[in-house]
């Protein structure tokens, strides 16, 4: 679920529902619309006014496409729109939330297919979601990203507590690469550091690290203490006593180095497991 700036909400009222219909009877409908306000109060934090899209007086030969129609006039006086469990298959729904998209409005999504609908964002999406209330940041950062609606700005929550004025960065190019990431997220209390969770990320992400100087390592790694960086300055020593440097036309003189229970293993080569995996996290 994600974490919202509860001031940014003061003004955040109405409340449409997408949902699914075709196959459910009146009363699953009210239902599930009943679960979805309480879901997404509690996701916005104050209580919403949610926009009576359920047609119980619609004309008796009524077809889909008027039903839509209706549907997309509410959705235009709505705040945030809240998508329920299987609005992906469902084509109003997606047609709902197409228009959404295109024109605006902050979308909420109950995905039954989506492990999390809100990872893995540009940052025009993640935006949104932040002008909405919600606290952003990349998969490794132990921070996040928050809108200030008095200032007009983003304001950067970083992994030691402290705020920042994006506007007052010192590292813009550092800035800029990540506000072109396709890798957002909503700051919640499993994945940041922050409020409480743990940031893990995908194996480019920990070469990239690694590159800064890092110390990285999977979470599903066994041994204690284990993790990897990148080993510089590189040398041997020959059987007649001569030290070698070990230069090499494409990669220079470094290589990974694996710390592990027995030592140190230089030129560890990553397994297909490690290359696929987003369990990488920051080594102490």
């Amino acid at each position: 679920m994600p974490i919202f700036k509860k001031e940014r909400l003061k003004n955040m009222k109405k409340l449409f529902i997408s949902q699914p219909m075709r196959g459910k009877s009146d009363e699953e409908i009210l239902t599930e619309r009943k679960r979805a306000i309480e879901t997404a109060e509690k996701a916005i934090g104050e209580p919403v006014e949610a926009i009576d899209s359920f047609f119980e007086n619609a004309p008796v030969n009524a077809k889909q496409l008027w039903f839509l129609g209706k549907s997309l006039e509410l959705l235009a006086d709505a705040d945030v729109a809240y998508f329920t469990p299987g609005w992906e298959d469902a084509r109003g729904c997606k047609i709902e939330h197409t228009c959404a998209i295109e024109y605006g409005i902050p979308v909420i999504e109950d995905s039954s297919t989506m492990e999390n609908p809100y990872n893995n964002m540009d940052f025009n999406d993640a935006f949104k979601l932040m002008k909405l209330g919600c606290l952003i940041k990349l998969p490794s950062w132990g921070g996040y990203w928050y809108w200030d609606d008095g200032k007009q700005t983003i304001i950067m929550h970083t992994k030691d507590g402290e705020e920042l004025d994006i506007r007052e960065t010192q590292r813009v190019q550092y800035t800029l690469e990540n506000i072109l990431s396709d890798e957002w997220q909503v700051a919640n209390e499993k994945n940041c550091p922050q409020l409480g969770g743990e940031a893990t990320f995908s194996f480019g992400e920990a070469i990239k690290y690694l590159k800064r100087g890092m110390k990285v390592a999977r979470k599903g790694w066994n041994g204690k203490k284990q993790y990897i960086q990148l080993a510089t300055g590189i040398s041997y020593k020959t059987a007649d006593n001569k030290i070698v440097n070990c230069e090499h036309n494409a990669i220079g003189n470094m290589a990974i180095a694996f710390i592990g229970t027995s030592g140190v293993q230089m030129g560890w080569l990553a397994s297909q497991a490690d290359m696929l995996a987003d369990d990488w996290v920051f080594a102490e």
